[in-house]
């Protein structure tokens, strides 16, 4: 059995409201799932809202690199701006962090 005792935790979060958010791209990783060693994208995003109990709160969004899912990215970086040259995009995390789009949360 596992105790644990939250009245020391000194944080909580309330789930973050459903809408549409504007959002900065803070970083973007290349992982590799663990359980099938697939490689997919990492996006850390922040909240950027009026309301300071929404303002700088953390979305995480992944997207992976399996060819039935490039769709998904494709998507994303058109959002984006990010020059896509036809087929193939050459992505630099450098030249993807600080843009902004909006996002929904449901």
């Amino acid at each position: 059995m596992i105790t644990v005792n939250f009245k020391k935790m000194k944080y909580y979060s309330k789930p973050l409201p459903e809408g549409v958010y504007i959002v900065e791209i803070i970083n973007v990783e290349l992982k590799t799932s663990k359980k099938s060693l697939s490689h997919y994208l990492n996006w850390h995003l922040k909240i950027i809202d009026d309301d300071e109990h929404i303002d700088g709160k953390r979305l995480f969004l992944v997207t992976s690199l399996k060819e039935t899912c490039l769709w998904r990215l494709k998507m994303l970086l058109k959002a984006l701006k990010y020059p896509c040259n036809g087929d193939l995009a050459h992505i630099d995390p450098e030249n993807i962090i600080g843009r902004e789009l909006k996002v929904t949360v449901t």
